[in-house]
């Protein structure tokens, strides 16, 4: 369980705009030791995200960063993230059941 707090920059005049990103793990229930958050961006073209935050899945643990979006258009992009929860493995570990879950999710304005 974690709570992510964002906050976006534009600018009248450029195409690009930023997403910073922080996040505060709350509890960890189900998730191994040594587990990593990942936000990753997206959204519909001809809308261009980049950039990734990443973090220890630590109960208390806090970690941000930040994404870029570019789009041509006028119209108003529907960025979407991409949260993965992936745990640490050492290398001489063989797992042989999937070692992530991946959940999208949209920002509030596109669900409308």
């Amino acid at each position: 369980m974690f709570v992510a707090t964002h906050m976006v920059t534009t600018r009248a005049d450029s195409q690009t705009f930023t997403e910073r990103l922080t996040v505060k793990v709350l509890k960890t229930p189900g998730s191994p030791a040594g587990s990593s958050l990942i936000f990753t961006p997206s959204c519909d073209a001809p809308c261009r995200a980049g950039g990734q935050v990443a973090g220890p899945l630590t109960t208390g643990g806090q970690f941000d960063g930040a994404f870029t979006f570019t789009d041509a258009t006028a119209t108003q992009p529907k960025p979407k993230l991409t949260i993965t929860v992936a745990p640490i493995i050492p290398p001489h570990v063989h797992l042989d059941y999937g070692t992530s879950r991946t959940t999208s999710v949209s920002s509030p304005e596109s669900m409308s």
